[in-house]
């Protein structure tokens, strides 16, 4: 404050402090770029799997949850993400491992990326990708809108049981409407935030 009051400086976001007890503590945007954590969603809108991104991009995040869900779906064959999970090498690792990995690059596109987003698998899965903003609202008003717990590990407990509670709801939800839940029946489809 004194650097930005009194000298007038203009802060850095990275290098601001935002609390002097709790260094880890971070403004959390409502844009997809402020929200610090990652979220894999199936067909059916149940949350497969999440990571917490303290430092670092979104694109490499996504690599390490994609094997975490892989050790537990090993039918996973379609991933559908935002640009902002775009990086050569990621996609390189995520096109090898699944059988469609539907990100769009950043930037211009060239004919090869022309012909690959035009396809009707990867326009499927991007449509698909559109529901997971119902499942971020879904999780913003099972409590994380404002997570009041203490520390890294009480935020990473609260992400936990948003997620717990997110799909005890559609669980419950999906039996409700005596629709089957099919988890098992076809390879997940998932889609990341």
């Amino acid at each position: 404050m004194l650097r930005r009051c009194l000298l007038g400086e203009t802060i850095v976001h990275r290098d601001k402090t935002f609390s002097a007890f709790e260094p880890h503590t971070r403004m959390i945007g409502t844009s997809k770029a402020g929200v610090p954590f990652c979220i894999l969603e199936d067909q059916h809108q149940f949350i497969l799997g999440f990571t917490i991104i303290w430092e670092g991009v979104d694109a490499e995040a996504i690599t390490a949850l994609v094997c975490q869900v892989m050790e537990s779906f090993p039918t996973l064959d379609t991933l559908s993400t935002g640009k902002e999970f775009w990086l050569p090498k990621v996609y390189a690792y995520l096109s090898s491992n699944l059988a469609l990995a539907a990100i769009p690059p950043k930037g211009c596109l060239n004919k090869e990326e022309k012909e690959r987003q035009g396809s009707a698998a990867f326009a499927h899965a991007g449509n698909r990708h559109a529901g997971i903003e119902s499942t971020i609202n879904g999780l913003q008003h099972g409590g994380l809108k404002r997570a009041l717990s203490c520390g890294s590990e009480g935020f990473a407990r609260t992400i936990s049981a948003a997620v717990f509670s997110a799909n005890l709801i559609r669980s419950r939800r999906t039996r409700r409407n005596n629709s089957p839940c099919a988890l098992r029946l076809k390879p997940p489809h998932v889609h990341a935030i």
